[in-house]
């Protein structure tokens, strides 16, 4: 979590409880949904500034990407296409270290008798991409990138489900 540190100035305020709400916060993790509440008391008064911390946790955003993989004449699933789940920027801790560089496999997986993956690793809110690897016996290799768009994700979801539809021409 993180600590939100307010400096008030008695003058302006009354001694009660304050209600504090997070209207805008840090890219990648959950907005809080209740409103923190702040005491201020007469013990507070005499001093000129008051300094007031208060304890809130945040949740990271999650990112569950699926991919559906299909026979692009049948519609049909298509198993054992190996797919890479990509970094599509560098991907930052909250000091700046980079964690995963841009273009950095992160993950690789075959398609199951669904013709379907669900990629495993914990991912951040970033920008991801999707390559087929390997394509199953009698398929053409799908060369396409297939980017994982999240410029218009909400504050308020925990997880953000993406599903990628991938179909293969057979040979």
């Amino acid at each position: 979590g993180m600590k939100l540190n307010l400096h008030l100035k008695p003058f302006y305020l009354f001694f009660f409880s304050y209600r504090v709400k997070e209207s805008q916060g840090l890219k990648g993790y959950v907005l809080l949904e209740h409103d923190e509440i702040l005491h201020l008391t007469t013990d507070d008064s005499s001093q000129s500034l008051i300094v007031k911390t208060l304890p809130i946790t945040n949740q990271r955003q999650k990112i569950d990407v699926n991919v559906v993989k299909t026979d692009s004449l049948t519609k049909l699933p298509i198993q054992n296409a190996l797919i890479g789940l990509y970094a599509a920027e560098d991907i930052k801790n909250n000091e700046g270290k980079i964690l995963v560089y841009q273009d950095q496999l992160i993950e690789s997986l075959n398609t199951n008798e669904e013709g379907k993956i669900t990629f495993q690793d914990d991912l951040p809110l970033a920008s991801y991409y999707l390559k087929e690897i390997k394509a199953p016996q009698g398929y053409r290799q799908q060369e396409q990138r297939y980017d994982i768009n999240l410029s218009l994700v909400n504050q308020t979801q925990e997880i953000i489900h993406i599903v990628k539809e991938i179909a293969n021409v057979p040979t």
